[in-house]
């Protein structure tokens, strides 16, 4: 298959009538054009459907809307339904309140067509960088990854993935493979931790070096960026220690057997690493 399949862009909306125009356009915006917008939205009291109504009406054929009875599900299980409606063979994932950079799709799938010849037969995820806005677009930071201390995971093992949440799910494309070894999600897990995590153990996760999108932050963020110093890094040692009783019931939903001492040799060692970069540069 060549450089030209097409991409489904499952996007989870809700309460988003500020800034989903904005994301949509970015996305007919982009180099790569050959890709469908499936969107469920989650019990939106706001603007949001009829702004997604105004886009279908003008592309029917590029924006599906799921409608279903299932009510308000949180976006992990919104995720889940959009990926089960997926039948591309190609699935990026797409946050409501952000802004792609215009070729943020050919970029990722053109990573993920050169994996696919080493890897031809087992789940793939690709995964980008990103630059942090404000919600006016005003740059925050030129790189996610550096500004959160996440540059020396790369390529990550499934335990340093299972430690450390290292992807974004906004930058995601995961590969058709992948759908049989991430359904169904559970609740209490964000979907990018467990795509992630479960891509790891049973395939291959890929970084681009290249930021693909503005990642917007604003006080409605379901799950936002953190400034990270060396006070950040010493409060998150101590909420691994209030976390402990918790951690049964995480690495129990996984299908394969996670030994605790090993993930919390990798818990300790990762933010260890990013703890001395803090205060190196501080």
């Amino acid at each position: 298959m060549g450089l030209d399949a097409k991409i489904d862009i499952v996007l989870a909306s809700f309460n988003g009538e500020q800034y989903i125009r904005e994301q949509l356009y970015s996305i007919f915006n982009q180099t790569y054009t050959n890709w469908q917008i499936i969107i469920r939205d989650d019990g939106s009291t706001d603007n949001t459907i009829k702004i997604i109504n105004e886009f279908i009406k003008q592309n029917p054929y590029k924006i599906l809307l799921l409608k279903d009875k299932k009510g308000h599900l949180g976006s992990t299980f919104s995720f889940s339904a959009l990926l089960e409606s997926s039948t591309s063979d190609y699935i990026m994932f797409c946050d409501q309140d952000d802004v792609w950079l215009p070729d943020k799709i050919y970029i990722t799938y053109k990573e993920m067509r050169t994996m696919e010849i080493q890897y031809p037969t087992v789940p793939l995820l690709v995964y980008t960088d990103l630059k942090e806005v404000d919600q006016n677009l005003h740059l925050i930071s030129e790189s996610f990854v550096n500004t959160h201390r996440l540059f020396s995971i790369r390529s990550p093992n499934y335990y340093e993935m299972l430690a450390l949440s290292v992807v974004a799910g906004c930058t995601m494309m995961v590969n058709k493979i992948a759908k049989e070894y991430i359904l169904p999600m559970p609740l209490f897990l964000t979907h990018d931790h467990w795509i992630a995590t479960n891509i790891a153990y049973y395939g291959k996760c890929q970084f681009v070096n290249s930021a693909t999108i503005l990642y917007r932050q604003h006080s409605n963020n379901s799950i936002g960026s953190k400034h990270v110093d060396a006070k950040y890094m010493l409060k998150r040692f101590l909420k691994i220690v209030y976390l402990m009783p918790f951690l049964k019931k995480e690495l129990n939903a996984y299908r394969f057997k996670i030994n605790v001492f090993v993930y919390m040799y990798y818990k300790i060692k990762l933010n260890m690493l990013r703890l001395f970069n803090c205060i190196a540069n501080y």
